[in-house]
């Protein structure tokens, strides 16, 4: 008998601010309502999360996928609100955008021409969903988009 044990052990809880500064291409799935948190703004205890898969494009040409990130930051959930379950995307780099009450609110910041040209690579080389809570990928190799009627993001 071996002592090799079976049993994999739970994946790291990510969480989006993980990602700060990074270009992140966002597919939102669904809203949670209700979902108890310690996140609460009016002290109910319980906060609406975002769902969705999110891919970490890196600069480098890396990649590495996430399904079923939820998202609880308000500024995030409504930038990502109009696409959810519609599958249409979200470019952007993680940012701490500022607020009106002094705080800073996270937030995507518009792509620039290269964050658009890394999410069409990777796009181009993309043949299936992110399975499972967390998957890395070799960088990809640079390939020249197709071109669209309407662009993905």
């Amino acid at each position: 008998m071996t002592d090799v044990d079976d049993f994999a052990p739970p994946p790291p809880r990510t969480k989006i601010t993980d990602f700060e500064g990074e270009l992140l291409l966002i597919t939102a799935t669904e809203i949670l309502k209700d979902i108890p948190s310690d996140f609460s703004k009016d002290g109910s205890g319980k906060c609406d999360v975002t769902v969705a898969d999110v891919v970490r494009l890196g600069d480098g040409g890396g990649v590495e996928e996430f399904e079923g990130l939820w998202i609880f930051q308000s500024g995030l959930q409504g930038q990502l609100r109009s696409r959810v379950g519609t599958g249409r995307r979200t470019l952007g780099r993680l940012i701490k955008g500022a607020s009106t009450k002094g705080a800073f609110q996270w937030q995507l910041s518009d792509p620039s021409e290269n964050d658009r040209q890394l999410a069409r690579r990777y796009l181009s080389t993309s043949l299936d969903p992110p399975s499972g809570n967390s998957t890395t990928r070799p960088p990809a190799q640079p390939a020249q988009p197709a071109p669209r009627e309407t662009p993905p993001f």
